[in-house]
Formats: structure tokens, sequence, C-alpha cells
């Protein structure tokens, strides 16, 4: 119970109490602790608990997070308990140039602040600091002086194996290359061939970079030129230390996808990456999600030893009546679509809706093209929808504003907070699976089936906790998508207890 007099509040919630004392006693256990809580329970809480905890033992503390809204929400709640955030380079305005996005070297006077070190001292020196996990991997991979700390926080770590993997990921483009190689030839011609032209193109941009920084007066710094060759110098010299990376290891574990103007290249699993990266970020390592279902399986991809790792499923502490999960299945999706699934869904929607006549809500679906002819073919002007992620900011303000406003989105299973009369009822509409189109989705369900419907899992569980989010909260959910009962007996397995116990089939006729 150490942790108590470091709660950010001044009450916790049982659960809370149960994940804090679980993971003070496994961390002096193993260094990778892995608690599942559901969407809700007060998570981030639980980590400012932890790091104020370990900061008055002199121990540092990293906290990840995958959005900047989460992360933002953070630095809202825990900014004034000495909470210090760091954003890229590129989010810092700078005296000379639009931003500090211009390259490793700093062209700013010695007189003059420089906004990104400044922000960058405040987080090194603060007890416990917070950034996106995408960007701590990328510090602990490039900065030469980047030091882990003693914990590092994982939240919404279920993303964590693919940001990990998205770090070592990069597109070779047709305008960079003389021609490209045969499917199948790819590791040969990156060795033989493009390596070679990637060195070319980086002397070739240093010697142009060092040109333009000579006859250039300091007064004409913030030339856009300068400013783009140093990004194009540092994509060039990420992918050429990715490209190392691929050359020494086995091509099997790469990914290579030609389309007509670009090759893509990515790791087919992140375990051997993650399992050398995340130590460098911290000694001890704390993972947060409401979907880590799956121990075994959470481990192997992150480069875990599970015999070595504690693990804890806490149980939901809201009352089951007020996150009931119909499972009404009236859509058929077909590939490919046939336009009749659509209004499949307009029909169940257009019942939905009146049996939540001024109630705001979220329909789920799977692209752009689904959630535009979804607005467009219901029989109802309460729905709206979005073309991006700019944009959907937007939506949301408009849906926050009006009553009885209900968004259809593709892109919403997770990182959005629709609490209290924000969302009363949530639809999803088709279920979140990967598309088989894409060449590493299609080589990971060949090679660990497992994978795929713990994927499409998370992502639902995720979908699920939307408009859920306190013991006093409450929303319905109704599942449209025919194809879950094949789903469910396929990936029960990785539905946790409070999930199951909250499926309901066909109590309600849509």
């Amino acid at each position: 119970m150490l942790w108590q007099p470091f709660f950010p509040f001044p009450e916790w919630r049982p659960s809370q109490a149960d994940g804090l004392d679980f993971i003070c006693k496994g961390i002096t256990e193993a260094d990778d602790i892995l608690l599942e809580a559901p969407t809700g329970i007060g998570k981030s809480a639980m980590a400012i608990a932890l790091a104020q905890f370990a900061g008055s033992i002199n121990a540092g503390t990293y906290i990840s997070t995958t959005t900047l809204s989460l992360e933002t929400q953070y630095m809202k709640d825990f900014a004034e308990l000495g909470l210090r955030q760091l954003h890229a380079k590129s989010h810092y305005p700078c005296p000379n140039y639009r931003s500090c996005d211009v390259g490793s070297r700093c062209h700013c006077k010695e007189e003059t602040p420089c906004s990104y070190k400044v922000a960058r001292a405040e987080f090194d020196e603060a007890d416990f600091s917070i950034a996106n996990a995408a960007y701590l991997c990328t510090c602990a991979r490039f900065v030469k002086t980047w030091e882990p700390r003693e914990i590092a926080i994982f939240d919404e770590a279920h993303t964590l194996h693919d940001v990990v993997a998205d770090g070592y990921s990069f597109n070779i483009f047709q305008d960079e290359v003389e021609f490209f190689p045969t499917e199948g030839s790819e590791p040969n011609w990156l060795k033989q061939h493009y390596a070679f032209w990637l060195d070319v193109q980086i002397r070739e941009l240093q010697e142009e970079l060092d040109e333009n920084t000579q006859r250039m007066n300091f007064a004409k710094l913030s030339d856009p030129e300068l400013q783009r060759l140093c990004r194009k110098l540092e994509r060039a010299e990420a992918k050429q230390k990715n490209l190392h990376r691929i050359l020494q290891d086995d091509p099997d574990n790469w990914i290579f996808d030609q389309q007509p103007d670009r090759l893509s290249i990515s790791p087919l699993w992140a375990t051997p990456l993650a399992a050398t990266l995340l130590p460098r970020i911290g000694a001890k390592r704390i993972y947060l999600s409401a979907t880590l279902p799956g121990f075994q399986h959470q481990c192997r991809y992150l480069g875990i030893d599970p015999q070595k790792a504690r693990f804890l499923a806490l149980p939901s502490p809201f009352p089951l009546e007020h996150r009931l999960i119909h499972v009404c299945s009236t859509v058929k999706w077909k590939y490919p679509s046939t336009g009749t699934e659509i209004a499949s869904v307009c029909r169940a929607l257009e019942k939905i809706l009146k049996l939540h006549p001024t109630d705001r809500g979220i329909v789920h679906v799977s692209s752009y093209y689904q959630a535009r002819e979804v607005v467009q073919q219901c029989r109802s002007n309460r729905l709206i929808t979005h073309e991006n992620a700019r944009d959907k900011d937007i939506r949301l303000e408009e849906m926050f504003a009006r009553p009885g406003v209900v968004l259809v989105s593709p892109s919403s299973h997770e990182g959005l907070d629709l609490y209290g009369d924000r969302s009363r009822f949530q639809v999803i509409a088709k279920l979140p699976f990967a598309s088989l189109g894409d060449k590493r989705v299609k080589r990971r369900m060949d090679a660990d089936k497992n994978w795929y419907h713990l994927h499409t899992a998370q992502k639902f569980i995720q979908a699920v906790g939307r408009s859920i989010r306190s013991d006093s909260d409450y929303a319905t959910t109704y599942v449209l998508d025919a194809a879950f009962d094949g789903f469910y007996n396929r990936a029960s397995q990785f539905f946790p207890e409070y999930i199951l116990e909250a499926l309901r089939v066909q109590e309600v006729n849509v």
C-alpha cells in the first residue's frame, strides 16, 4: 500500500487499489508487469501514482501514450504534480525557422531561447515525463545521450508491438531509385543497388546542406529550402539505419510489399526488436491496457519471457446492466461489397435511433466509404461523419454541442473518451477485421492464426469501451455484423470475462 500517499485523487476505486498492489508487489519480482483493466477504470491515475511513488525513492519514470489526445488529457490532469511532456521538434516554434524540425543541428544563437531545448531540459529533469510511444522508441534508438529510466509505463500497451514494428518500417519511392527489383529479389537488390544509391543520396544532401548553410547569413536561416534539406537528410539517415538492420537479418523476417510507385518494407514481427529496444526505455516495464488477452501471445509479440513476467486481468467494476452488448446479427457483409450491406445497416440503424430518440451515439464502420454511404442512405438527419483525423475533431465538437447527434466513424475504435451523455449507445456495424489485402496482415495470419483473432478481439473490446467510462456511466452496444457468431466461436478465448457476461443475443429486434 506504499502507493497510497501518491494517488493523485482523494479517493481510489477498489479495482485501482488491486491493480496498484499487484504492480508494486510484482515489480520486486519481475522486470515486466502486464495489467489488463477495463476502459474507464482510471489507468492514468494509476500510472501517476506509480510514477510519484518511484520519484519519492529517486527512481525516474517514462510514461508513453499512443494518441495526442490521451497525452493532452494526462497533462491537463497532472501537470501541476510535476508531469512534463515532450513532442518531436516539429511541434515547437523556433525564432529562426518555422519550427524546430530542421535536422539534428540547431542554428539558434546561444542567447536565443530554443523552445525545443527548454522543453527537452524540463522533460529530462522531471521525475516523471510523458511522450508518444513512437517518439520514445525513436529517442531510445537514435539519441546518443539517451538514458533509460528505472521505470517505463506503457499505456495502451496492446498497440506497442506495432509501434515498434512501424519504427523499423520505411518506403522507397520510385523517384529515389533507377529501377525496382523483381518480386522475390528485394534482399539482393537492397544490398547490391539500393545501399549504394542511398549512400550517394546522403552524401549529396550533406554537401548541399553545408553549401546552403555557409552562403546564407543568419538572418536568412529560415529559408524553407534549408528546412526541406534537413528533413530529407534525416529521413535518408533513418532509412540507412533501418536498411543495415534488414541486411543483417533473415529476409524471411521482413515484408517486401511492391506498389506501383513504391516498395514498402516492414518487419513481420517486432519480437526481437522490442526485446532489445524496450529495456532502453525502462529497466522495469509496466504494460497497461484494456485489451491484453492471451497473456502468452502478448509476451511473445513483445519479446518477453512469460515465465519471468507477471500478469493480472482485473474484472469490470461497472454494473452489468450499464454495459450490455446486444448481438443483432442482421448484416451479412460480402467481399466485394454489393451495396445491400449498407442498406441493411441503415434499416437496422433507423430502428436503433428510434430506441434512442434524444441520445448521442457512435457507429463504428471499417472505411470512410462505408461511413459516407451510411450517412447518405440512412433516413435520419442525426448522422454525421468525417473525412480525416482533423475533421473528426471538428465533428466531435459538433456532436457534443447538439443532443441526439450520432457520429459514423471508421477510426474511433480507440482513443476516444465518450463519457456521460456524450454517448449513450454505440453500434458496431462491421467487425474490425484487419484487411487481408495488407501483405503484412496476410503473412502474420498465415504464420499465426491466433494473431488475427487476437487483433480483432482487441479492437472490438476497445470499441465497446468508448462510451462506458465510470461506475455511474451507462451505454448500450449493438453488434450488427452477422459474422460475430463465427468470430466468437474462434476467438472467445480472447474475450475477458466482463465482455462475455455482457453479451446478449437478439434481445433487441433491429
